[in-house]
């Protein structure tokens, strides 16, 4: 397979969709090179560093733009499109020992006895050593069955087999008002990432199918804007239809895990929650730096609205990230609460020095918590020592007494007629423990 703006480069093992030619522009990888291919008269394409160099006739998106100006730019293992300093960083990082890799070998041999040959195999397995399940999940699942891994976890898989055809019967519908909302959003998800970076490429329109075939499926929900970084990992590692019944399944619950779909409904009820619950669980935590953070004014839906409806996949560098949502499709949300009181924490000293404007740059920044910097291991092992299920709960009930309180003191006011309206209609009050921020 010879590229036309390089005749002499062999494309060994680049996807179709990487080939594939827009009508103004097309991406390129020669090698570990990136350039942007350029139309010309003769139907010829030709590469930036080549010539003839001609006027783009089409519009980039401003991540294309940039990397036009890039003379060399790499992938990662992920895909993601990082300089020739920081692919060589990360290659440096997951370089192994002759014992990690045995290590290593070892993990995934145990994870392809685990599975079997079908998920049934697995649900057995997980059914009588839940623990060892456990353990190994905390461990991190082999990249090369992660995304089977997740559908079973998720119940994702099942769903799927239950409801063969209904997922292309959905694609059928169409909502304007939803579909432009999901276009103006589809460029900024992931846009460095090699699948989904090109403007109405393959993986912008399968993003685009199973946000909109999910606001099909449940229409109370629809669309919300977080929901789309959380259906490009899914992607990332299954088909459509796999992501769809992903989604589908994390979003309405299983026996196992409850919904998170309050994270998206009218009013986001249970971000809400969480956000609450955050709050406190910090305080508790780390009391001095949550008295600092609470004497600036900075509260958590400045800077963490986003790891609650992500899942961290806006947040996080994407080693840590994958492990993190391991985790997460097995033992759910409260793999979120620790994740991010370790990420505080680890930069508690800067932070407590830190005035109002700086906190809340240095808390929405993706790389400056110093645990970041380390193995993804020690970002799990320390949050998973912390003990959060039983706070949690006691927090989710205060919080709903809170709720229910202010509820009754508004009937209340509302029955006797008080306020602006009087007694002939009534009046909403919008009650929420933690003030929302600009990040929806």
């Amino acid at each position: 397979d010879t590229f036309p703006c390089s005749p002499a480069v062999q494309h060994e093992g680049v996807s179709d969709f990487c080939r594939q030619a827009s009508q103004s522009a097309v991406a390129c990888f020669l090698g570990c090179t990136y350039c942007i291919a350029l139309p010309v008269n003769d139907n010829s394409w030709h590469c930036e560093d080549h010539q003839p160099f001609v006027a783009l006739a089409g519009k980039l998106t401003e991540t294309q733009v940039l990397l036009s100006h890039a003379d060399k730019l790499h992938l990662d293992r992920y895909g993601f499109i990082v300089t020739q300093e920081e692919a060589a960083s990360r290659a440096a990082r997951a370089k192994r020992t002759s014992a990690q890799a045995r290590r290593e070998q070892r993990h995934v041999q145990k994870w392809r006895h685990m599975l079997g040959n079908s998920r049934e195999d697995f649900v057995r397995y997980w059914a009588s050593r839940a623990r060892k399940v456990k353990r190994r999940v905390r461990k991190g699942i082999p990249d090369e069955f992660r995304g089977l891994v997740w559908q079973y976890l998720s119940g994702g898989r099942e769903l799927m087999q239950q409801h063969p055809g209904q997922y292309a019967q959905l694609l059928t519908t169409t909502n304007d008002a939803v579909d432009m909302e999901i276009m103006r959003d589809l460029n900024r998800t992931f846009p460095n990432h090699v699948f989904f970076h090109q403007r109405q490429g393959p993986g912008q329109q399968s993003l685009f199918h199973v946000l909109r075939a999910y606001s099909a499926h449940d229409s109370k929900v629809g669309y919300v804007q977080g929901m789309g970084f959380v259906t490009a990992i899914l992607l990332m590692y299954m088909s459509e239809e796999e992501a769809f019944w992903t989604l589908v399944a994390l979003l309405k619950g299983t026996t196992l895990q409850p919904p998170l779909e309050g994270m998206y409904q009218a009013g986001m009820p249970l971000l809400q929650q969480c956000l609450y619950q955050f709050q406190e669980l910090l305080k508790q935590e780390s009391p001095k730096l949550g008295c600092h953070l609470e004497q600036e004014g900075v509260v958590p839906s400045m800077y963490c609205t986003h790891w609650f409806n992500t899942i961290f996949a806006y947040s996080l560098p994407f080693e840590q990230l994958l492990r993190v949502w391991d985790v997460f499709l097995l033992e759910g949300l409260k793999v979120v609460f620790r994740v991010g009181i370790v990420l505080l924490t680890s930069a508690q000293d800067q932070l407590i020095a830190m005035p109002f404007e700086k906190l809340v740059g240095q808390l929405n920044s993706k790389t400056k918590f110093p645990v970041l910097s380390r193995h993804p291991d020690v970002l799990i092992r320390a949050a998973l020592r912390i003990p959060v299920s039983r706070r949690l709960e006691v927090l989710r009930e205060k919080h709903q007494q809170t709720l229910a309180e202010a509820a009754a003191a508004a009937a209340d006011t509302c029955g006797n007629g008080s306020g602006s309206g009087g007694g002939s209609g009534s009046q909403h009050l919008a009650v929420a423990p933690v003030t929302m921020g600009p990040n929806r």
